[in-house]
């Protein structure tokens, strides 16, 4: 079973309706449904903030198969810095500026992974807001419909993305406004890259 499974399980045993568990741990409704169906990852400060409201140990929460969690289940991952979601920020030099902990078993396949904080409000059309972090690899092959971190003349944006036989469209999703995407061509000879984004967190606030 997975921890989205579970949560949405224990939830439903407490009798709990999904507005109600989104109040209490202070997220959207969007964000938790997200989070029960695996979608979108936590951390361990909302992690245990979820087993208090639901009554239950963070080890049972979190343990497979009922064994109870081991400190190498869980991995540390650099927060590296921001990301434009609407317009595009200025690289800095990378340096961790946090660090995110996470199980596992959502990185275990990637060599590499870094953290980005989203700066905007570009898409929030698809649950993802400012202050959210994106868990990136660039050992990830990218394909139609991701959301990406597209890093163009030195400037890092946010969007989801459509690969195309002659270039790229970069998309944003305003909630209340229609945004035209942005179109690339002859991507690789431009120097652009782009990052998949494997996993969003959400942090208590």
């Amino acid at each position: 079973m997975t921890l989205g499974e579970k949560i949405k399980n224990l939830r439903l045993k407490k009798k709990m309706t999904r507005e109600e568990f989104a109040s209490q741990i202070g997220i959207s409704v969007m964000q938790l449904y997200r989070i029960e169906t695996d979608r979108s990852g936590t951390t361990l400060k909302q992690l245990r903030k979820i087993a208090n409201i639901l009554d239950v140990d963070l080890s049972e929460l979190i343990s497979d198969n009922n064994l109870k969690l081991m400190p190498t289940d869980i991995k540390t991952v650099p927060v590296v810095g921001y990301v434009g979601a609407g317009e595009p920020l200025e690289v800095d030099e990378v340096n961790p500026i946090k660090e995110v902990h996470v199980p596992e078993d959502w990185i275990k396949s990637k060599e590499r992974v870094y953290g980005l904080i989203v700066r905007g409000d570009s898409m929030k059309g698809v649950g993802v807001e400012e202050g959210d972090i994106l868990l990136v690899s660039p050992d990830l092959e990218v394909y139609t419909g991701d959301l990406v971190v597209a890093v163009i003349d030195g400037k890092v944006a946010f969007k989801r993305v459509k690969v195309l036989k002659e270039g790229i469209l970069l998309e944003s999703y305003y909630p209340d406004k229609d945004v035209p995407p942005i179109f690339y061509t002859k991507v690789f000879d431009y120097g652009i890259k782009i990052y998949k984004v494997f996993k969003i967190i959400r942090e208590v606030r």
